[in-house]
């Protein structure tokens, strides 16, 4: 049976107070958030329903060169926990009008409750990210409810490094590195020169990939399916664990640097083979299969 490989997404900035703050700044002159004094930001505290869709809302309409009003909106007699009087209910109605939110099956919205990764990946994928696809997923997860949500968040590089659930609740400071790392994406920003942002391959320590049920499989973690994992001692692409693994690979310093590319403190790796010429110390991904060191530019596993 094959061994099923999860990629945690981790960094040392992106959960630090410092980076969470830079994105709060940047949202405030947004507009996207209110401005407070940086100790009432309250990084850890969490977000609710209500205030992650006003955010969303506030972004695409930023994005779009226009400004939110409350007073157009019309009230929708939908769900039984959105009075007209409460500060959100324009921004609830106004999302379901646009068929981005439905509710739940007793009527309600449940404003007051945490936002989960899940649901917040969904708010934005039909808010803002309606016209992009991905198929970054594993073949085996396309047909999971919530591939067409976190695919494009995990190929675009929007997930916080800190989140490992996809039912995890988001505090503030993942909802601010949300918020900001889309923003960046929707001003044509390239995210892959966030310094913050690596990948580390590791263990699945659980039940192997065709004895889980499919909730065991969700539940895991982050389903995100890496281009490496660890198999048999060794470091393997996923399209070739049949073989001894890489070629000289060092386990212990081996990294995914991109979709395409891993390295270790010797060798760089496109997909299942070894880059010859390529400098590890030096080598960066430019774009997608395009990438560069001290001393060439390569396309695949060539040089151009």
């Amino acid at each position: 049976m094959k061994k099923f490989f999860i990629a945690l997404i981790i960094s040392v900035l992106s959960t630090s107070s410092v980076f969470a703050l830079t994105a709060f700044d940047e949202l405030v002159e947004g507009g996207i958030v209110n401005d407070v004094a940086d100790a009432e930001v309250r990084l850890e505290d969490k977000v609710n329903r209500a205030e992650f869709l006003k955010m969303a809302i506030e972004l695409r309409f930023l994005n779009n060169g226009k400004n939110f009003d409350e007073e157009e909106i019309e009230f929708v007699d939908k769900f039984s926990d959105v009075g007209s009087e409460e500060w959100f209910s324009p921004y609830v109605y106004y999302a379901y009008s646009q068929k981005w939110i439905d509710g739940y099956d007793d009527g309600t919205f449940k404003p007051d409750q945490n936002v989960n990764m899940v649901e917040a990946a969904k708010i934005l994928k039909k808010s803002l990210l309606s016209s992009q696809k991905s198929n970054y997923f594993q073949e085996d997860f396309q047909d999971f409810w919530f591939a067409p949500y976190m695919n494009l968040f995990a190929k675009y590089n929007f997930l916080p490094t800190s989140i490992e659930s996809l039912e995890q609740e988001l505090s503030r400071a993942d909802t601010f590195e949300i918020i900001y790392r889309i923003k960046r994406h929707l001003q044509g920003e390239e995210l892959r020169d966030m310094e913050s942002v690596i990948f580390k391959v590791i263990d699945f320590d659980g039940c192997d990939f065709d004895g889980c049920s499919d909730r065991e499989r969700i539940e895991r973690h982050l389903m995100l399916w890496p281009s490496y994992g660890i198999y048999n001692g060794t470091i393997h692409h996923r399209e070739n664990l049949t073989t001894n693994g890489l070629e000289n690979v060092d386990v212990d310093s081996f990294e995914q640097i991109s979709e395409f590319f891993g390295k270790d403190k010797n060798n760089v790796y496109y997909e299942k083979y070894l880059l010859e010429g390529a400098d590890s110390d030096s080598f960066e991904v430019i774009e997608g299969e395009y990438a560069k060191d001290k001393d060439n530019e390569f396309k695949g596993k060539s040089i151009i």
